[in-house]
C-alpha cells in the first residue's frame, strides 16, 4: 500500500506541474493579447526633480555661518547655492548679475547679498524668498558685520563708511566720513602753517576704503583701511585714535590692500600691493614692529629702516587672516598672495610663538593649491567670536578659475571633501553620464573603499545646518552610478543611489597619465558596463580606454548576462532532482522487498513465477538550465563548475547531484568568448601587450564607434580607431 501511495504522489506532482504550466502559458498568452496600458492616463503620473547637481556658473564669493553650520556660494550669474547637512538649495537674484559680497547674520535666518550693480538684497532662509532690495548710494568696496548686532558696515569708493540696519532693512543715519582725507588736510595745514600754498592742486585725490575689521575684543573700535594707510576709529567716542602709514621706498608709496587683527587685538598686520607685510602695535603709530615680504628665500635680519630703501616686486597680497589655535600661546597668519617665484601657488602659513618675532617667524610653510588664489574664508568650528579665527578647522579657497577647495590648516593633512556640487568645479566638469540599475555584486565591488585609503583619508566638510523639506527624497531605491569627465582629463565616479551624491575618489582615473602620448585630450564619452563594472572612456583624440577595477576577477565576465538567473534555476533543479532521487530509491527498495516476498512465497509452487518491471525516467539537465524528460536511460550527469576567471566560467557553487560516470562540464551560454591578454600591471598604469580581438568583429566595432562617438564596450581591452582600422593599445586596472 505504501508503494502505491508514493506512485500516486509522483503522479499528482507531475499532474499539478503540468496544470500549472498550462495555466501560466494561458495567462501569458492572455496578457500578451491585452494592452496593459489601456487604462493609464497622464493624471496618474507626476514627474518631479529628485536631485540637482553642479552649479550655475563659476563661483565668485563664499560665506560661512559657524553657528548654523551653513555654507553659501555666490556665482557670476546671480545665483546663490546654500549647502547644509546633505541638502542644498538655490536662491536667485532678480537680475542675473555677478555677486560681489555675501554675509550671514550669524545665528539668524538672514543672508545679505550685494551684487555688481551695488544692490543689497536680504534673503530669509526660512522661506527662501527675498525680504527686499535696496539700491546703495555708490560703489561698495568692502563690508564688515558687527557680531551680536543688526548692523552691517559698508565701505565705499569715496572713502566713506555707512551703517545698514538689517532688522529694519534700511541705511541708518550713522556714517563715518573720509577720515584719510581729513587727516591729509590736517597734515597740509601743519606743513603750511599760516601761509597756505598757492600751488595746491585744485582736486584732491580721494582714497577709497579697501578694508574694514572690528577689534576682536572691543566692538567700539573699527579698523578702516585706505589705499595709503589705516585708521583706528572709536565708534563710541566718534574719534580717530591712531593713523598707520608706511612706505617701502622713497620713490614709490605702497598701496594697502588688506588688514587683519591679531586674535588678542594687540597687533595688526597690513598687506600691500607689492607683496609686503607690515606689523603694527595698535598703541604706537610712529613706527611699525616689522616689515617683510611674504616670500623670502633667505630671511634678512636687518632692521626695518634698511628695508625701506629696498624695492619689493612680489605678487600683491589679496587676503589676510590672523588665527590662533585652541591655546592662545601661539598664532599663525594665513596669507593669500605675495608669492615671489613664478608658478608658486598656495597659501602662506607663518607661525609665530608667544614672544613673536615678526621678521623671522617660528615656521613658514606653504599650503599647496594648484591654481592662483582669488580669495579665501576661515572656517571656525562653532564660535563666531575673535573674528571667527580662533581654533579654525580649515579654510575654503576660491581660485581664479572659480573652483573651491577646502584646505586643512595643518600642514600635510588631507583636504576636506566638499559637497558634490562644489566638487564639480574642481576641476570644471565638461560631461556627465548616468548609469542606472547596476548589478548588486558589481556595485559592491565598486563601492568598496580600499583599506589603504582609510575612512579619514578625505574627511567630509562638517556642514550640519539646515533641515530637509517633507517631500525631500534622500535615497532612490536603485543602485545607480554617475560618471563625470573634467577638463584635466580625469573621470570620476559617484554613488547616485543617494540624492546627495557620494564620491568614489578611489575610482578616479587620469587619462592623461595613463596615455601620455594623447597630450591634453579631454574625455568626450564615458560608458560603464552594468554587468561587469568595466568603464570605457573615449577621448577627443580618437583613443578609447577601457578600465577594470581590481577585485572584479571573480565577477561574471563577457557574455554571462543571465548568470544569476541560471544559477538560481540550477539550484532549484538540483533540489528537485535530489528529492525525486530519494523517492525513486525508496520505491526500488520496496519493489525489491515485494519481489523477495513473492520469491519466498513461490518457492512452494515452482511452476508459478511473477515478474514485475518498473519503467523509470531519468532527468537530464540541459545546457539552458531546463529539465527535459527522456524515455531512454542515459547515464546520470553532474554539474561541475570552474572558477569564473578560468575559461568556461560558470557557477561559483557546485550542485550536489549523484555521479556515476565521468563528470562533464556544464557550460553557460556566453555571447563573447574569452580573450588572451598580457598580465595585469600596477595600479593606474596601462599595460602594453598583444591580445586577440573578440567578437563582435572589427567591422562592427568600427560601426559602433562611428555611431556612438567612441562609446565602445569591449571587455578588458583598449582599442583605437584610425581611418577605419582598429588596433589594440593597452589595458589599465584601477582601484583596489
Amino acid at each position: 500500500m505504501s508503494l502505491l501511495n508514493k506512485i500516486n504522489a509522483v503522479r499528482i506532482w507531475a499532474k499539478e506541474g503540468g496544470i500549472r504550466s498550462a495555466i501560466n502559458a494561458h495567462t501569458h498568452k492572455r496578457f500578451a493579447e491585452v494592452s496593459l496600458s489601456g487604462n493609464l492616463s497622464p493624471e496618474l503620473f507626476q514627474f518631479g526633480q529628485v536631485g540637482r547637481y553642479g552649479m550655475t556658473g563659476m563661483a565668485s564669493i563664499v560665506a560661512f555661518d559657524p553657528v548654523q553650520s551653513l555654507l553659501a556660494v555666490g556665482t557670476f550669474q546671480g545665483v546663490i547655492h546654500l549647502f547644509g547637512q546633505g541638502i542644498t538649495t538655490t536662491l536667485m537674484l532678480k537680475d542675473p548679475v555677478a555677486i560681489k559680497f555675501l554675509s550671514f547674520k550669524t545665528g539668524d535666518s538672514l543672508l545679505v547679498v550685494i551684487d555688481s550693480k551695488n544692490t543689497l538684497t536680504i534673503f530669509d532662509l526660512t522661506t527662501g524668498r527675498p525680504l527686499g532690495s535696496h539700491f546703495l548710494r555708490g560703489v561698495v568696496t568692502c563690508i564688515e558685520s558687527c557680531q551680536g548686532t543688526d548692523w552691517l558696515f559698508l565701505g565705499f569708493n569715496d572713502g566713506k563708511v555707512d551703517a545698514f540696519d538689517l532688522s529694519h532693512g534700511r541705511t541708518t543715519e550713522y556714517n563715518i566720513p573720509n577720515l584719510m582725507a581729513e587727516w591729509r588736510e590736517v597734515q597740509r595745514k601743519e606743513q603750511e602753517g599760516d601761509h597756505p600754498s598757492s600751488d595746491r592742486p585744485k582736486y584732491r585725490k580721494v582714497d577709497m576704503v579697501v578694508a574694514l575689521q572690528f577689534h576682536p575684543k572691543d566692538l567700539n573700535q573699527l579698523l578702516i583701511g585706505y589705499q595709503t594707510g589705516a585708521i583706528l576709529f572709536n565708534i563710541k567716542q566718534n574719534l580717530a585714535v591712531r593713523v598707520f602709514e608706511f612706505s617701502s621706498s622713497q620713490e614709490r608709496r605702497s598701496h594697502l590692500t588688506v588688514l587683519s587683527f591679531k586674535p588678542d587685538g594687540t597687533h595688526i598686520a597690513a598687506g600691500y600691493d607689492d607683496g609686503l607685510l607690515v606689523f603694527w602695535d595698535i598703541r604706537y603709530e610712529e613706527k611699525p614692529l616689522a616689515a617683510r615680504p611674504v616670500y623670502e628665500a633667505e630671511p634678512d635680519r636687518t632692521s626695518t629702516s634698511s628695508r625701506r630703501t629696498s624695492t619689493f616686486s612680489q605678487e600683491p597680497i589679496y587676503r589676510l587672516a590672523w588665527c590662533s589655535p585652541a591655546s592662545l600661546d601661539e598664532s599663525f597668519l594665513i596669507v593669500a598672495g605675495g608669492s615671489g617665484p613664478p608658478g608658486l601657488h598656495g597659501l602662506h602659513l607663518l607661525n609665530f610663538g608667544k614672544e613673536a618675532n615678526y621678521r623671522t617667524p617660528k615656521r613658514q610653510t606653504v599650503l599647496p593649491v594648484p591654481e592662483d588664489i582669488s580669495d579665501f574664508i576661515v572656517l571656525p568650528w562653532s564660535s563666531p567670536w575673535y573674528l571667527g579665527t580662533h581654533d579654525p578647522l580649515g579654510v575654503i579657497v576660491l581660485t581664479a578659475g572659480g573652483a573651491l577647495r577646502a584646505v586643512n590648516v595643518q600642514p600635510g593633512a588631507p583636504e576636506y571633501q566638499l559637497p558634490s556640487s562644489l566638487d564639480f568645479l574642481n576641476p570644471r566638469t565638461v560631461q556627465a553620464f548616468f548609469f542606472p540599475q547596476i548589478r548588486d555584486h558589481v556595485f559592491q565591488v565598486l563601492a568598496a573603499q580600499p583599506a589603504e585609503d582609510g575612512p579619514s583619508q578625505h574627511p567630509h566638510l562638517p556642514l550640519t545646518g539646515g533641515s530637509a523639506l517633507e517631500n525631500h527624497v534622500h535615497r532612490v531605491r536603485s543602485l545607480d552610478l554617475l560618471a563625470t569627465a573634467h577638463v584635466d582629463g580625469s573621470v570620476r565616479l559617484w554613488d547616485a543611489s543617494f540624492v546627495a551624491l557620494r564620491g568614489m575618489p578611489w575610482l578616479t582615473v587620469q587619462t592623461r597619465v595613463d596615455v601620455p602620448r594623447e597630450g591634453r585630450a579631454e574625455a568626450c564619452s564615458v560608458d560603464v558596463c552594468t554587468m561587469t563594472g568595466e568603464m570605457a572612456v573615449g577621448l577627443k583624440s580618437g583613443c578609447v580606454l577601457v578600465y577594470r577595477v581590481r577585485g572584479c576577477e571573480t565577477m561574471p565576465r563577457g557574455g554571462n548576462m543571465g548568470v544569476e538567473a541560471t544559477e538560481a534555476n540550477l539550484r532549484t533543479t538540483g533540489v528537485v532532482v535530489e528529492e525525486l532521487d530519494a523517492i525513486l530509491k525508496e520505491m526500488k527498495e520496496e519493489v525489491r522487498a515485494v519481489e523477495e516476498m513473492k520469491d519466498a512465497a513461490g518457492s512452494g509452487n515452482p511452476t508459478t513465477t511473477t515478474t514485475t518491471t518498473i519503467m523509470t525516467t531519468d532527468l537530464v539537465v540541459s545546457p539552458e538550465g531546463t529539465m527535459d524528460s527522456i524515455n531512454h536511460s542515459p547515464p546520470p550527469i553532474s554539474v561541475v563548475t570552474t572558477h569564473p576567471t578560468q575559461p568556461g566560467s560558470g557557477l561559483s557553487t557546485p550542485l550536489r547531484t549523484p555521479v556515476t560516470e565521468e563528470p562533464r562540464r556544464l557550460e553557460s551560454n556566453s555571447a563573447s568568448p574569452t580573450m588572451e591578454r598580457a598580465p595585469a600591471g600596477p595600479l593606474g598604469g596601462p599595460i602594453h601587450g598583444g591580445m586577440v580581438v573578440p567578437r563582435p568583429t572589427v567591422t562592427s566595432l568600427v560601426e559602433k564607434y562611428a555611431a556612438e562617438e567612441g562609446r565602445v564596450l569591449v571587455p578588458r581591452m583598449l582599442v583605437q580607431v584610425l581611418r577605419g582600422a582598429v588596433r589594440v593599445l593597452a589595458i589599465a586596472e584601477v582601484g583596489m
